[in-house]
């Protein structure tokens, strides 16, 4: 159904704040993402990043989100402990 067919003005801007609202959030973790890219270890980057640029979905750039935060967190631990 196209926006405004047989729907009301509410639901019509129901709908479209959806669409909007879940383009800001991509658009959020994909900024927050091509950020935290950057402190990835200099092996994984060029794969993080070929990721990042495949991912569509809110769920994916969640997804990629929680790897490059774990491997962040594990980088920084390496380098702590001198492993």
């Amino acid at each position: 159904m196209e926006v405004g067919e047989g729907m009301t003005v509410s639901e019509r801007l129901e709908q479209i704040e959806a669409e909007v609202n879940e383009r800001e959030k991509l658009i959020k973790l994909k900024t927050a993402l091509e950020y935290m890219v950057q402190l990835v270890d200099d092996r994984y980057k060029p794969t993080f990043q070929q990721i990042i640029d495949s991912a569509k979905t809110l769920e994916e750039m969640k997804r990629v989100m929680e790897v490059v935060s774990k491997q962040i967190g594990q980088q920084a631990a390496i380098n702590l402990l001198g492993i």
